[in-house]
């Protein structure tokens, strides 16, 4: 086919065309707002820290608990 031939086609069936995208497009929305959002995930970090000479462990592990804490609260997002 020649490209007279494709532009003629296009100008005889604009109307099929616009209304085929249309009806795609309704569809493609109520068919996404028919079902519930179903996306979830969840994230665990390890946090290690270089342990110093004058820290002993139980003020390395608290350190680091406040510092999940922390990042947890940056990080939370509920959407």
């Amino acid at each position: 086919m020649s490209e007279t031939s494709y532009t003629t086609i296009i100008n005889r069936g604009w109307k099929r065309i616009v209304i085929f995208a249309s009806v795609s497009a309704v569809f493609a929305v109520a068919v996404s707002l028919a079902f519930p959002l179903q996306y979830s995930s969840s994230m665990r970090l390890l946090i290690i820290q270089r342990q110093l000479s004058t820290a002993d462990p139980y003020t390395a592990i608290k350190a680091s608990e406040r510092i999940a804490d922390n990042l947890a609260q940056i990080l939370y997002t509920t959407s």
